[in-house]
């Protein structure tokens, strides 16, 4: 792994992403904020091939808080894990990262 990361959230996780993800507002306290981290996340990410699972959710919420922070745009190409996971075990169903381990 080259680079895994979890941010401080400036919202308040609704239920409905707690029950997708399972993270609370909580045990991500402590964690600094995309912004304090966009640097090191920039040059990790930049021009890279990146394998993340649920890919189209959090390339969504790395755009949108790229432009809600006014942060430049990071290029990367992104890889869908659970879309992979989905295709070998031929399901139509997303499969949650929790049933992979």
């Amino acid at each position: 792994m080259l680079y895994a990361a979890k941010f401080k959230p400036t919202v308040t996780i609704s239920e409905g992403a707690y029950l997708v993800h399972g993270m609370t507002n909580k045990e991500l306290g402590n964690e600094n904020t995309l912004t304090d981290e966009y640097e090191k996340t920039k040059s990790m990410l930049t021009n890279r091939k990146v394998l993340i699972f649920n890919a189209s959710f959090d390339d969504r919420l790395i755009a949108q808080s790229l432009r809600r922070y006014n942060l430049q745009y990071i290029n990367y190409e992104s890889f869908c894990i659970m879309e992979e996971m989905m295709y070998y075990h031929n399901s139509d169903r997303y499969i949650s990262l929790e049933s992979l381990l």
